[in-house]
């Protein structure tokens, strides 16, 4: 037997309970009535969208930032989503299991946490698993495996020592690093190095990794794609890159 589709409206729930708790509705910009049995995931419209929708024979498309997408003369039988806010809080760094785990951190309580705007996280502190400790060389290598590359680096006057706290975020301010560094924090990885934070982050001595937010929001679409392809093994899951 053959595993069961879901239509449009089921892949928006579908998205949601991924999401979740962000409050923010997946959208269905543009319907489909027949089942979806290819998907595809991509941060904007571009140029070229319509022709990678039809190359890789896609039934609907989910967009991040939708905001540029013209639905005239748009195919009938391709559905859009869209989803914005309740993708950035779920894995902006903010408390991101999927980054914890591939930096071998657990993360703990809300004692552990930076704060959080309009009731969602704004980073967290995690801990080296199995008590280990980590240096800038080897978090380094791992944001390198995970999300290709490393935007920009601000190392403290010294070499960063082996540390037993990360700290995670998807902001960077002066008061989320020193409540990192007050949490016992080495290092503060992010994904746009913010100049208003720097000398913050030289006086606390916390070296700063930030991925680049390109990055950061690619490496979620494939973390996204993954868990809606996991709770619909019979949907083929694209994304664009």
């Amino acid at each position: 037997m053959r595993p069961a589709l879901p239509d449009l409206e089921t892949l928006a729930a579908t998205i949601d309970a991924v999401l979740a708790p962000a409050p923010d509705a997946t959208l269905v910009l543009h319907a489909r009535c027949a089942p979806v049995a290819r998907l595809g995931l991509a941060l904007e419209p571009w140029p070229g969208l319509r022709a990678w929708i039809a190359a890789e024979a896609l039934d609907a498309v989910l967009l991040h930032r939708h905001w540029s997408l013209t639905l005239d003369g748009w195919p009938a039988e391709i559905g859009v989503l869209a989803s914005h806010d309740a993708f950035d809080r779920r894995y902006g760094f903010g408390r991101t299991p999927e980054l914890a785990d591939a930096l071998a951190l657990t993360v703990g309580d809300a004692h552990d946490s930076l704060g959080d705007r309009d009731g969602h996280p704004l980073g967290s502190v995690g801990t080296v698993r199995d008590g280990g400790a980590m240096d800038a060389a080897t978090l380094r290598a791992a944001l390198m495996r995970t999300f290709g590359g490393v935007e920009a680096e601000l190392a403290p006057p010294h070499a960063m020592a082996p540390t037993t706290r990360v700290a995670m975020a998807r902001a960077m301010t002066p008061a989320l690093v020193e409540r990192a560094a007050a949490l016992g924090a080495g290092a503060y990885v992010t994904g746009q190095l913010r100049a208003p934070a720097r000398e913050a982050a030289m006086r606390t001595g916390l070296h700063v990794l930030a991925v680049g937010h390109r990055r950061a929001e690619e490496w979620a679409l494939g973390v996204l794609a993954r868990a809606i392809g996991a709770a619909w093994p019979g949907l083929d899951v694209r994304t664009a890159r």
